[in-house]
């Protein structure tokens, strides 16, 4: 699923946790029929009777059905929203080292590898 050097995190946690991200969400509203059925049905599991096939199922889905890309999306608006309140709330400042982090923050908390 990726690499946990890179991200410092375990791939896929939050799939074999359950937690209800903004993606899960977004696939529980897109999914259908069966897979969706499949879904809640695996979302009722305990980590321990969740397994990798359906981990990875699970996140095939959300790259399918465009849940990785909604989540971005979101996220690129409320980094543009919180920059521009920052921008009512600091531009008028001087320019310095501090003003200059706290404008840029929310940009590097979207756009960060890791």
């Amino acid at each position: 699923m990726g690499r946990y050097d890179l991200y410092g995190k375990e791939i896929g946690g939050d799939l074999w946790e359950g937690k209800r991200t903004l993606m899960l969400i977004h696939l529980l509203r897109t999914l259908r029929g069966p897979d969706r059925v499949r879904l809640t049905q695996m979302l009722g599991l305990v980590r321990s009777e969740r397994n990798p096939e359906d981990v990875r199922w699970v996140a095939d889905c959300m790259r399918e059905t465009g849940c990785i890309e909604h989540a971005r999306s979101y996220a690129r608006q409320l980094a543009d929203a919180a920059r521009a309140q920052a921008i009512k709330a600091f531009g008028h400042l001087p320019s310095s080292d501090a003003r200059e982090l706290l404008l840029a923050l929310p940009d590097y908390v979207v756009e960060r590898n890791h």
